[in-house]
């Protein structure tokens, strides 16, 4: 009995061993084999970015900037500054391209504007004028008088007028190819209009309205006054911008936006309670997101819909006075008292 039972044992024996070659025992069969963990790739910033590091910063300046815009290709950053100049900034390289002057000296620029074909350039002046340059040669082309210091400047979208907001309570239109004043309209701001937009279909113009609380649309075509918009606490706009579907006004209101419905003028949201005021205001092309220049030294982005901060860009080291989206949407860009210009990638 014992001899038939050896064939068995070393049977078995030669199982045991084989299983343990695979891996495995008889009893507990080898666990399946898994893939190798990768690193999830760096994701791409968005609209939705936090971050420190621009991605470029442009140096040149040598006193606050005040205004950022973006060719209508993107290609081109303009940049308006207290050091008396406008700048022109290749996006792709970060390298300065063009500086311009008016003609008087020690006359601070304010704000900045591309013609929609991207042919001109706006500066709006401390000397009480607009310029308009030509990008191609850097030369001055016009200039447009008002009865003073000028601190807002747009063209319409179809680039026929341009139009400015000043220190003397009037905002302005003039012909671009004629340099002929169209109308101006008295603006009961006590301290001057210190923000303007066109509306998308070039029908209207909104003015913030300063002390009085509140802004004003006017009919672009005879500076008519055509509604006006006020802030349930009475409390001084100082920033006007109009959605990219031209439905909605927002507008910077101490340490909040307030968003008014353009056809009934009425306010229809209002975010967020923050601690710090908004200098600047700018829509994604989409509508989908709002960005703040801020008091505090950040850029903040907002999501429309939720009122919901969705981003935070920072490494700014004082007021950020300026911001602007460049139209393909793949760049934000912001300017500030620290001198610099500065480029944030928010997608590919």
């Amino acid at each position: 009995m014992k001899q038939n039972m050896q064939p068995v044992v070393m049977l078995a024996a030669l199982l045991v061993v084989a299983l343990s070659a695979c891996g495995g025992s008889a009893s507990n069969p080898p666990a399946p084999t898994q893939a190798p963990t990768q690193s999830p790739a760096t994701p791409t910033p968005t609209a939705g970015a936090t971050g420190n590091a621009a991605y470029k910063t442009l140096t040149g300046h040598s006193d606050s900037v005040t205004s950022v815009a973006f060719s209508p290709d993107s290609k081109t950053l303009a940049s308006a500054s207290k050091d008396d100049t406008i700048r022109l900034w290749d996006v792709a390289t970060g390298q300065s391209v063009k500086t311009l002057q008016g003609p008087n000296p020690n006359e601070p620029f304010h704000s900045v504007a591309f013609s929609p074909d991207g042919k001109l350039v706006a500066g709006a002046s401390d000397d009480s004028n607009v310029y308009l340059w030509d990008v191609a040669s850097g030369q001055l082309s016009k200039t447009l008088s008002t009865a003073g210091q000028v601190t807002s400047v747009a063209f319409s979208p179809n680039g026929k007028t341009v139009a400015a907001g000043n220190g003397d309570n009037n905002v302005y239109l003039w012909n671009v190819a004629s340099g002929q004043q169209l109308w101006k309209t008295f603006s009961n701001n006590y301290n001057g209009v210190s923000s303007i937009a066109f509306s998308p279909d070039g029908t209207t113009i909104v003015a913030d309205n300063g002390d009085n609380g509140g802004a004003v649309l006017l009919n672009a075509a005879t500076g008519a006054i055509s509604k006006q918009f006020a802030d349930a606490n009475g409390d001084a706009i100082s920033v006007v911008a109009f959605s990219p579907d031209g439905k909605t006004v927002a507008a910077s209101i101490n340490e909040a936006f307030v968003f008014f419905d353009v056809d009934s003028g009425q306010e229809v949201k209002k975010f967020p309670e923050s601690s710090t005021e908004a200098l600047a205001l700018a829509f994604s092309p989409d509508g989908k997101v709002i960005a703040s220049g801020d008091q505090d030294y950040n850029v903040r982005l907002w999501n429309m819909a939720s009122g919901v901060l969705v981003g935070q860009l920072t490494g700014n080291t004082e007021p950020v006075n300026a911001v602007a989206y460049s139209p393909d949407g793949k760049y934000l860009a912001s300017g500030g008292d620290d001198k610099t210009v500065r480029i944030w990638q928010i997608s590919k």
